[in-house]
């Protein structure tokens, strides 16, 4: 098969190998947990875990004297850190970014709408920096938000754009004044920007990512949307022969597009390359 792979679309992205540079090499000094998931791949987690990088899911949970904050971020109290432990802030940079302007856009007297996923650690740690805010997740949810003198729209940084545009414009009829800011990061914009490209282009599209990773999730529901036939692995072992044999059938003569979630080991993505490119 003819496989497309985009150059923005492979590997880990800033934030997620900023990460995991960081806690692999404190862990070289001694035991190191993360409270919660590092970044959102299984993999990854796993030769975390051989590296002596543990996860711990509470605070309560700690016992090594060295504990890390996973890329998305914690709420904001654990930045304040516990008595006797070392903290290693891994909070990707865009997310410390967004946690700074919550903050300074609720002291100015906005209400603030975060655009995303009201579970999701990245969205939990931005609120807990902001006043009372409001996170909406579609635009039914924010055509019942009330009317607002000042609102402030942000967006959990792997959000899908088009969303994030069309909850604002929504929310325009229910304020005063509304403040727009694209919080979504670079690399999820690039991502999905070469994603839509690819599912136009071609009639298959193999997304490979953890099954809770919200970018992958993201990448996946958009190439469904612009019509491609989409198939979504964690990894090459899910490369069946059934399958592959779906995958070629679908794709016809044409090409199969490939992408990858911002925390997909670029091995994973090679190997799932040449799988599909010697089928």
């Amino acid at each position: 098969m003819r496989v497309v792979l985009p150059e923005a679309c492979q590997g880990f992205c800033f934030g997620v190998k900023r990460a995991i540079d960081e806690v692999t090499s404190i862990s070289k000094t001694g035991e190191v947990q993360v409270l919660g998931h590092l970044v959102h791949n299984p993999q990854v987690v796993e030769q975390l875990e051989r590296d002596g990088v543990h996860t711990v899911e509470s605070p309560e949970q700690i016992t090594s004297g060295i504990v890390a904050i996973t890329a998305h971020g914690a709420p904001k109290e654990i930045y304040d850190g516990f008595p006797n432990i070392r903290v290693v802030d891994c909070t990707c940079p865009f997310v410390k970014r967004l946690q700074k302007r919550v903050a300074e856009l609720s002291e100015e007297g906005y209400k603030v709408i975060i655009v995303g996923d009201s579970h999701h650690p990245e969205v939990v740690s931005v609120s807990s920096f902001a006043i009372e805010p409001i996170v909406v997740g579609n635009i039914s949810q924010a055509m019942e938000i009330g009317f607002f003198k000042k609102i402030a729209v942000l967006s959990q940084t792997t959000q899908d754009t088009s969303l994030l545009r069309d909850i604002a414009c929504e929310l325009t009829g229910h304020t005063d004044l509304l403040l727009f800011e694209n919080t979504i990061c670079t690399s999820t914009r690039e991502r999905q920007a070469q994603l839509l490209d690819l599912a136009s282009r071609c009639k298959a599209v193999v997304v490979v990512g953890g099954r809770v990773s919200a970018n992958t999730k993201r990448l996946y529901q958009l190439s469904k949307q612009k019509g491609a036939q989409t198939f979504w692995i964690e990894g090459p072992e899910e490369l069946s022969c059934d399958m592959l044999a779906r995958i070629k059938t679908v794709s016809g003569n044409g090409c199969v597009g490939l992408v990858s979630g911002a925390s997909t080991p670029p091995s994973t993505v090679l190997q799932v390359f040449s799988i599909l490119s010697s089928y």
